[in-house]
């Protein structure tokens, strides 16, 4: 879906300057309300962090991005508690199994793994953590800064990308690939450490 979106705004024929354009006309307050809740119905953040980059300044993205986030994850994260932690104990009385209740002495790493978790939404990413019982302080912790790590190199690349910077685009494409290949190892290696623990 991202890639589609991506696809649809780099395609031939499409005029990204008179769009981007409209964004800065939009003004960015609107465009962070945006970027603040549409996530929460599924909506992928990349297309925003690289549209937020090739249409605003930095000092404004850094503001923006900061607060956006953070609002988008408290109302995550209310929502995973109120909906879908009821849910899940409802689901497991009527079972008689266990809801998915992580004990305080693993929720860093489990939040940890999570947010790190290829392939699935940030946002889902979010309701897991908030109906698995993680404690909000550990859960914006890590979220947060974890989730602002990627959007700002997404968004340094949409300014790349507006200003024709190949060079700058390259060097951020290196580092983002070689945090992605380091937090891919570590979190292995935890995995096999707990695992080892278990055993024990």
């Amino acid at each position: 879906m991202v890639l589609g979106i991506f696809a649809f705004f780099l395609r031939p024929g499409f005029d990204l300057g008179n769009f981007l354009q409209g964004l800065q006309d939009l003004g960015p307050l609107w465009f962070y309300v945006g970027l603040s809740i549409l996530p929460l119905f599924f909506v992928p953040t990349s297309p925003f962090y690289f549209l937020a980059g090739a249409a605003y300044p930095l000092w404004v993205n850094l503001i923006g991005l900061s607060a956006a986030v953070l609002v988008n994850m408290i109302l995550a994260y209310l929502l995973g508690m109120f909906v879908l932690r009821s849910f899940s104990l409802r689901m497991a009385e009527r079972i008689r199994g266990k809801p998915l209740v992580v004990k305080k002495n693993r929720a860093w790493g489990f939040a940890f793994l999570i947010k790190m978790a290829p392939g699935i939404s940030p946002t889902l990413k979010s309701y897991i953590m908030s109906a698995a019982g993680i404690p909000f302080g550990i859960y914006i912790v890590i979220s947060w800064s974890i989730t602002m790590f990627y959007a700002l190199g997404i968004t340094l690349f949409g300014a790349s990308f507006q200003e024709e910077n190949r060079g700058g685009m390259i060097a951020l494409g290196l580092v983002f690939l070689g945090t992605v290949v380091f937090f891919t190892w570590y979190v292995r290696r935890y995995l096999r450490a707990s695992r080892m623990i278990e055993e024990e």
